[in-house]
C-alpha cells in the first residue's frame, strides 16, 4: 500500500477533498491525520490528542478543535474511537460515498455564495473606480482628446508651459486645468489658419506685458485668459519695440507682423 516517503491518495479522494473547498486549518488536520495512519501503514488508526494535532500542524488547539468535528462531521477523517478523558482514535474515510453529502453541499452553498459576494463588492469597487476615473479625467478629455484633431494642440501646450517657467521662474501645472484646456482647444477651433509660431509669439507677448492687470492674471489661469483674449496678444506681438516685450524673438515678432498685414489684406 505505502511506498516509503509517500502516501497514497486516490484521485477520487483527491478530487472530492478539492471540492470541499477545506481552509487551510482543515487540510493541516486531514494531511497530518492521513500521514500518521495511511502514511505510516496503520489505515485502522491512532491514538491523537489535540497537543499532537497542534504539534504536526502548528495551529493552536482552540483552532484544531472546530475544524476537526467538523471533518469528522462531514465525513474525510473517521473517529474510530472516542472515550471522555482519553485520545480519540483517528482515521481518515476514503469511502466518499458515506461522506454526509447535505452538509457538504451546504458547505458549497455558502462557499458560492461567498464568491459571488465577492465577485459582486469586486464590480461595485471597480465600477466605482472607472467613475472616479472618468471624473478625474474630465481634464484630460478637455484638454487632450478634443485638442488632439488639431496637430497644433500639444506642441502650443508645451510651449506654453516652458515659456511660462522661463519667464515667471515657476512651473504652470498649478495654474492650470481643464477650463484652461477647453480655452485653448476653443481658441484654436476659432483660429484653424494662424501658425503656431504666431500664437507662441503671442504668449510670449501676453507674458512680458508690463500692463499691471494682465501680470495679476499671469497666477490665476493665465491660459484661459490668454485664449479667451487672443487677438489682443496677437497685435502686441506684431510689435516687437514696444516697451517691455524686448525678449519676443525677432523671427516671431515678423512671423506676427506677416500674418497681421496677410488679415487685415482679407
Amino acid at each position: 500500500m505505502v511506498k516509503e516517503g509517500f502516501t497514497r491518495f486516490f484521485h477520487v479522494v483527491e478530487e472530492a477533498l478539492l471540492k470541499l473547498k477545506l481552509n487551510g486549518t482543515q487540510w493541516a488536520i486531514y494531511i497530518a491525520i492521513r500521514s500518521q495512519t495511511i502514511g505510516d501503514n496503520r489505515p485502522e488508526g491512532i491514538e491523537m490528542t489535540l497537543q499532537d494535532l497542534s504539534r504536526l500542524t502548528g495551529y493552536h488547539r482552540t483552532n484544531i478543535q472546530p475544524d476537526l468535528a467538523y471533518l469528522i462531521k462531514a465525513g474525510p477523517v473517521k473517529k474510530v474511537r472516542g472515550e471522555p478523558r482519553k485520545p480519540f482514535v483517528l482515521t481518515v474515510n476514503d469511502d466518499i460515498d458515506t461522506w454526509n453529502q447535505s452538509l457538504l453541499a451546504k458547505r458549497r452553498t455558502v462557499s458560492q455564495k461567498a464568491n459571488r459576494s465577492i465577485s459582486q463588492k469586486a464590480n461595485t469597487l471597480l465600477a466605482k473606480k472607472q467613475t472616479s476615473y472618468k471624473k478625474e479625467g474630465k481634464e484630460g478629455k478637455e484638454t487632450r482628446s478634443p485638442g488632439s484633431a488639431d496637430v497644433r494642440f500639444k506642441p502650443l501646450k508645451e510651449f506654453l508651459f516652458s515659456d511660462y517657467q522661463q519667464i515667471k521662474g515657476m512651473k504652470l501645472n498649478p495654474v492650470f486645468n481643464g477650463s484652461d484646456g477647453k480655452a485653448l482647444t476653443q481658441m484654436l477651433k476659432s483660429l484653424p489658419e494662424v501658425p503656431i509660431e504666431v500664437l507662441q509669439s503671442a504668449w510670449t507677448a501676453f507674458l512680458l506685458s508690463p500692463d499691471k492687470f494682465y501680470r495679476k492674471l499671469h497666477g490665476s489661469h493665465p491660459v484661459r485668459y490668454w485664449a479667451s483674449n487672443v487677438n489682443t496678444f496677437l497685435e502686441l506681438a506684431s510689435n516687437g519695440s514696444q516697451a517691455g516685450h524686448s525678449r519676443i524673438s525677432a523671427h516671431n515678432t515678423k512671423v506676427g507682423q506677416d500674418w497681421l498685414s496677410r488679415t487685415e489684406g482679407k
